[in-house]
């Protein structure tokens, strides 16, 4: 494909994504936790004008049918509030046991508050780019 790479209907898109694993080792190092009913949140401030995210579920929850699900619950309440997402961090969301038997609208309600809370707690200046460079490739 072509520079621009066209994102698949109910995925989240690449800029938002969190992938690297040295972002991963670096959120669980740096980041601040705040556990809310059905997800522990890991963030931290990225430098980046915009946020990424980044979903996982270990093997509390259930089968993997179970955290197949409770991961698509929270990547899609999080794609709907994209554009209300506070810019400039990056969230781990880490599901908890009850998230694989709730609702669209609960999962919904969990990302308004991580984000409202977020807000809250963070109300600073707003962030300025930062370069990367020699932090691996991509």
């Amino acid at each position: 494909m072509g520079k621009y790479q066209r994102t698949a209907p109910g995925m989240l898109p690449q800029q938002y994504r969190l992938r690297h694993r040295l972002d991963f080792k670096r959120m669980r190092r740096e980041g601040r936790k705040a556990v809310f009913r059905l997800a522990v949140v890991i963030y931290r401030p990225n430098g980046l004008l915009n946020s990424r995210f980044a979903f996982t579920a270990n093997r509390k929850i259930g089968n993997a049918v179970q955290r197949n699900r409770a991961r698509r619950l929270l990547r899609e309440a999080v794609r709907k509030k994209l554009d209300q997402s506070p810019a400039g961090f990056d969230f781990l969301f880490v599901a908890r046991r009850n998230m694989p038997s709730v609702t669209l609208s609960e999962a919904n309600e969990l990302v308004d508050e991580v984000f409202e809370r977020i807000c809250r707690l963070n109300s600073s200046t707003p962030p300025q780019q930062i370069s990367y460079k020699g932090e691996g490739s991509s």
